[in-house]
């Protein structure tokens, strides 16, 4: 179907197409929606009314109605061919992206490009000032019957063109297909997105071409190829080879167009009613989408109560009828297409109003509890890849970072990341399967403490190849039966390749330290990831006998630069001694405490005490320190040199420590009190009536140091155990939360790799022989398992391309150079970012832990394989709400 005055469509019906014109909204809304269309060109109008000329002159009306149309049948899967030239005659593109996208499909409109000139083939990715490029289909191609260009070798450019919105259509799916002589883009392109309902769509800003120069080389057969590629007939099953007997339409049943009559002509009790007389009108919106099904009972009842309220009033205040109007309508998403709803009756008869919001049930909408089969499964595919896609840009020792910003508070605080496990936690997901792939970076962390990135993007990669075949119709339980397969023959391989030195001090301290620097090569401290990965294993190696890492403990100080970082041997806390108190204990005994240490009051409630004199105030206070006396004196009876607090000391019990020669540290945060009882060895007490019953801690030394311009104390010696405390300088709050996280992330591996020695070979050199190993497995199954088995390792061998792209190398090349060089006998061969290419991982120290690896395989197919399972998402909803009998 065709829309506009001109009929130059010789080459179409050459084609074997059959055309209808249409010269208004109206005709043009009929034909579209009669479902015998696969596709719509559309020559645009410059918004004065003409295309209105038959529908009640009401152009705005009808051009929102048309442009809903077309939005409905490019979704349901027909070809859009918008045909532009220079503004105004742009009105109707212009209206369709505004309402649908959010934008205008033309930039500058005081701009009016020249042409005149051809626009050339070329082979580009993409096209430069001049230039078309070759986009094709997916199955034809062999025929090249699907290809844009097929048969041209230059496109006249149009008399006059106008400058499209370029950025805003690239962010939404477009592709520039040519650029006329002026490097503006002059035709945009937009394919069928792959697992997606919706058709395709073509915006070419030269309708000139069509009324001046259609004969011209390359025009005519521009024409009909479009039609050819809209139509999507590769994906037509009545299409064999040539025999293009297609007739299928576009079917538009269920579609309802909003807004179709003029405004004026609406039949409602408003018009009967004089406006003078109106004092209050009232509009209830009521929500019917399916979620909404458990609320509709007790919603209608409580919207008929408001009514008869409002009824009682007008009596009451001796109001006319017609004093308060009304109107119910109810809600739905843009997807249902309620019919007339805005036309609904604006009345002072609410009886009427009851009978209507009696018909209203639940239906419809994009959140209706139970999505079932290929949709459920859809649904799940699309937001746990998407939740891949988001982390896969920071994945590897080149990876980006993402800034995070909390719009919900005023002071929008920033955070920086690479880290999975942070970007996910915050970030709110709404689809099922997206959630389980954030809950699997979470254990992910949890468990071995990096690889969260890593984790999500394998599964991520896995379901893509799921849904590949699942689309050839490969059931889901064939495909799990598969991976199984794979999944064991990668595990074998992973831990064949796996190597372990812990029984060589030596040999096992360098792979601490490749793993570490492994692990922080992909994090913000690369450039100095080897002065972190010393300070990581060395604190790591101090607590091997405890083996918790809570006695590693992380200060930030700002200021100089990363490379000032340390390690301090001993803990630290940032607090100081009470007045007058010593600065530097020798082997002392520590008392933990979490107790009030302010004034201790007599607690007198809801009574007013009077005196009658100053000396009777003197006596309430002299009191209550009596009543802290006799606390401090329990704490001194414990026999402590040192008293740490968890809660602020007041002045009095601390000069009473004073005096008794003892030193006291208030107001220690609490995670810092655990941690010191941990290190110390001692009890953290409330009450202190049982000295004898509670351990004091111990260390060599306590004194006071300087770091920067700050004083902490130093506790070293520790009686709990060997701790240590790793301070990082740095120059903003932000690069030293980022160096914490990336600290964590090495000091956690580094723990697992105590407990599990063994290390391999990182790089994508371990995906790769595991992927090797599954290739190897393919010729041995039988069946269609044998096509999930193959997919298992196209999964695998995407990490180091995915590794290879994000550092700006071609990823498709590398992984086929190391996919060749493994097959030729190099083990040890992987990707060596630094030099560009393919290079030995042993040689340059590249390791990485066995169990993170072994643990991202598991989970990432565990995780995959659940997904997969799925053929229904059903949202619980509350239990229906019972009335309250008017107590709210």
């Amino acid at each position: 179907m065709k829309l506009g005055k001109n009929k130059n469509s010789g080459g179409l019906i050459g084609k074997g197409f059959d055309i209808h014109y249409a010269f208004d909204y109206k005709s043009a809304i009929k034909e579209l929606m009669s479902g015998k269309y696969r596709m719509t060109f559309i020559t645009c109008s410059p918004g004065d009314g003409i295309m209105a000329k038959k529908c009640d002159n009401n152009n705005d009306q009808y051009a929102d109605a048309f442009v809903s149309c077309v939005h409905e049948f490019n979704r349901r899967g027909g070809g859009v061919f918008w045909f532009l030239e220079n503004f105004p005659f742009t009105y109707e593109a212009d209206l369709y992206f505004k309402t649908f996208y959010g934008f205008e499909a033309v930039g500058d409109k005081n701009k009016t490009i020249q042409g005149g000139k051809k626009m050339i083939r070329v082979k580009n990715e993409t096209p430069r000032a001049g230039q078309f490029i070759t986009i094709g289909g997916k199955i034809m191609d062999y025929y090249n019957l699907s290809r844009l260009d097929f048969g041209i070798v230059s496109i006249f450019e149009g008399r006059t063109l106008c400058t499209l919105n370029e950025k805003s259509f690239v962010d939404n799916g477009f592709r520039i297909y040519a650029r006329e002589s002026e490097g503006n883009a002059s035709i945009m392109v937009r394919e069928k997105q792959e697992g997606m309902l919706g058709g395709r769509m073509i915006i070419d800003t030269a309708a000139s071409k069509l009324f001046w120069e259609f004969t011209e080389e390359g025009t005519a057969r521009w024409i009909s190829n479009a039609a050819v590629w809209l139509c999507n007939t590769e994906e037509f099953e009545e299409c064999l080879l040539f025999d293009f007997n297609v007739t299928s339409g576009i079917k538009m049943e269920g579609f309802s167009l909003p807004r179709l009559k003029p405004m004026s002509k609406r039949e409602s009790d408003y018009g009967k009613i004089s406006r003078k007389q109106i004092k209050f009108c009232l509009s209830i919106v009521m929500d019917t989408t399916g979620s909404m099904s458990p609320y509709i009972k007790a919603t209608k009842e409580n919207i008929i109560k408001i009514l008869q309220e409002i009824k009682k009033v007008e009596k009451e205040h001796h109001l006319l009828e017609s004093a308060i109007v009304g109107q119910v309508v109810q809600y739905k998403d843009f997807r249902d297409s309620l019919t007339g709803e805005l036309e609904e009756y604006i009345t002072n008869d609410f009886d009427r109003l009851k009978q209507k919001l009696a018909s209203f049930k639940a239906s419809g909408g994009g959140d209706t509890l139970i999505t079932q089969g290929a949709n459920a499964r859809l649904d799940s595919f699309v937001g746990a890849t998407a939740v891949a896609d988001l982390l896969k840009s920071t994945l590897g020792p080149k990876g980006m970072d993402k800034i995070i910003q909390n719009v919900t508070v005023t002071n929008g605080s920033l955070l920086l990341t690479n880290d999975g496990a942070t970007i996910l936690k915050s970030i709110n997901v709404d689809n099922p399967a997206a959630k389980v792939l954030c809950d699997l970076a979470r254990i992910q962390d949890q468990e071995v403490g990096d690889g969260t990135t890593s984790v999500v993007v394998f599964a991520g990669e896995l379901l893509r190849e799921a849904e590949k075949l699942i689309d050839s119709k490969i059931h889901p339980m064939v495909i799990l039966d598969g991976w199984r397969l794979a999944q064991n023959a990668a595990r074998e391989a992973l831990e064949a390749s796996a190597v372990d030195h812990s029984g060589n001090a030596d040999l096992f301290y360098e792979d601490l330290l490749n793993i570490a620097r492994t692990t922080l090569s992909s994090k913000l401290v690369n450039r100095d990831k080897d002065h972190f990965a010393r300070l990581a294993v060395d604190a790591v190696l101090r607590i091997r006998e405890s083996g918790n890492l809570d006695y590693i403990q992380i200060l930030q100080k700002p200021g100089g630069s990363l490379q000032d970082s340390f390690l301090e041997e001993g803990f630290l806390l940032e607090k100081s001694f009470g007045v007058g108190q010593k600065h530097e204990w020798v082997h002392p005994k520590i008392l933990v405490a979490n107790t009030s240490m302010d004034s201790d009051k007599i607690k007198i409630n809801s009574t007013r005490v009077r005196v009658d004199s100053i000396a009777k105030v003197g006596e309430i206070e002299e009191a209550e320190k009596a009543k802290m006396r006799a606390k401090v004196n329990r704490i001194l009876a414990h026999g402590m040199d040192v008293f740490i607090s968890r809660q602020l000391i007041y002045n009095y019990p601390e000069q009473l420590l004073t005096d008794a020669g003892k030193g006291s540290i208030e107001h220690a945060d609490f995670e810092g009190v655990e941690r010191l009882a941990a290190v110390l060895g001692a009890d953290i007490v409330s009450t202190f009536d049982s000295p004898e019953s509670v351990r004091l801690g111990e260390c060599e030394k306590i004194e006071e140091v300087m770091i920067g311009e700050d004083k902490v104390l130093r506790f070293s010696g520790c009686k709990g155990g060997a701790a240590c405390t790793i301070v990082l300088r740095g120059a903003s709050s932000h690069l030293l939360e980022e160096a914490e996280r990336s600290l964590h992330d090495a000091l956690a591996i580094l723990q697992q790799t105590l407990r599990h020695p063994e290390r391999t070979l990182g790089g994508g050199c371990a995906e790769m022989a595991m992927a090797e190993a599954v290739d190897r497995l393919e010729p041995q199954v039988s069946g269609k398992k044998a096509l999930a088995v193959a997919a298992f390792a196209r999964a695998l061998r995407q990490i180091p391309t995915i590794l290879a792209n994000n550092a700006g190398l071609d990823g498709v090349e590398l992984t086929a150079q190391l996919r060749a060089a493994h097959h030729g006998g190099a083990k040890n061969a992987g990707l060596d970012i630094e030099g560009r290419g393919i290079g030995d991982m042993e040689a340059l120290g590249i390791y990485e832990s066995l169990q993170l690896k072994r643990q991202v395989l598991l989970s990432a197919t565990e995780a995959a394989e659940m997904i997969v399972r799925v053929d229904e998402v059903i949202k619980s909803a509350p239990r229906e709400r019972m009335p309250d009998a008017g107590r709210h």
